[in-house]
């Protein structure tokens, strides 16, 4: 899934945007490995705590801002 198309509209309608992605997975047919939607949440869950991180640093710095 991309955030680009909310992002491209959300700028046609004037707002500002930021945007934050987690690449959880290899394209379908990138890998020799089956794509598994338990190590898609696997892998989410291990970029939580650094993800939680850069959100909280960067709401403080947009706040003061």
């Amino acid at each position: 899934m991309s955030t680009v198309p909310e992002a491209i509209v959300a700028r046609q309608c004037g707002l500002r945007v930021a945007a934050l992605s987690c690449i959880t997975n290899l394209a379908a047919g990138r890998s020799k490995e089956k794509l598994s939607h338990k190590e898609v949440l696997a892998a989410g869950e291990a970029a939580r705590p650094a993800a939680a991180r850069l959100l909280e640093q960067f709401t403080q710095l947009y706040v003061e801002s």
